[in-house]
């Protein structure tokens, strides 16, 4: 398994708002994806059922360990199975830590034709049973869900999650892993980590690397380090 770590000691600090206005939170260019979805078929990935054409997740943190993130996901659906395993998405998150919210979901046809989902009308937030597999009940583990009434094969489902991390789990600490691998192809994926100058990121490390497929860039940017 590929794993990206980061860890941080933090400083105390005041939270600050949940903004997401900043260029970090641009979206991916649409009309590039879809042209790469294109070239993503069944006959060139014969064991995918469905397929990442683009997947870029941003994690602006604070000195405090709060912090504000975005994950935006294009994913092709090529067989029947991958149809149905679509069709509903889930995304776990813990009260009172963070909050998650799904802020553009939309099915995008093969003819360029973008179907919008009412995000509201099919929500729906639990508690988290797996838990219970641990002999474990907490009600503030959660999961939101929201399905997707139409998808057909060929379609490529676009979404956007946030997540405001509202306390860190641990005191004026962040650290977070992030899985590079998967069931599926993925075409690109990408993962950016803003990090206050005054508190850079003291450990990053990649879990069984495969030699040749990830590239990495960190850049200062005024009080910002930014690792991609």
């Amino acid at each position: 398994m590929v794993l990206a770590l980061a860890w941080a000691t933090a400083l105390p600090v005041c939270i600050r708002a949940a903004d997401f206005t900043g260029a970090e939170w641009n979206f991916v260019g649409l009309q590039k994806t879809l042209t790469a979805a294109r070239e993503i078929t069944l006959e060139k990935y014969p064991n995918c059922d469905s397929a990442t054409v683009e997947a870029r997740g941003v994690r602006d943190y604070h000195a405090d360990g709060t912090g504000l993130c975005q994950d935006e996901t294009f994913t092709k659906i090529l067989t029947e199975k991958g149809k149905r395993e679509n069709r509903q998405l889930s995304f776990g998150f813990m009260l009172p830590y963070q909050t998650v919210e799904v802020t553009k979901l939309e099915v995008l046809k093969p003819d360029g034709t973008a179907v919008q989902v009412d995000i509201a009308a099919n929500s729906k937030e639990s508690i988290d049973d797996s838990q219970m597999a641990m002999n474990i009940y907490d009600p503030n583990v959660r999961v939101l869900s929201v399905s997707i009434p139409q998808l057909e094969i060929g379609d490529v489902v676009h979404s956007v999650v946030r997540q405001v991390i509202h306390r860190s789990i641990m005191p004026n600490e962040y650290d977070e892993a992030t899985v590079f691998e998967g069931t599926r192809y993925i075409r690109h994926q990408s993962y950016e980590v803003r990090a206050p100058a005054q508190l850079p990121l003291p450990s990053i490390a990649v879990r069984d690397e495969v030699p040749g497929t990830i590239s990495s860039v960190v850049q200062t940017n005024g009080d910002t380090v930014v690792y991609s």
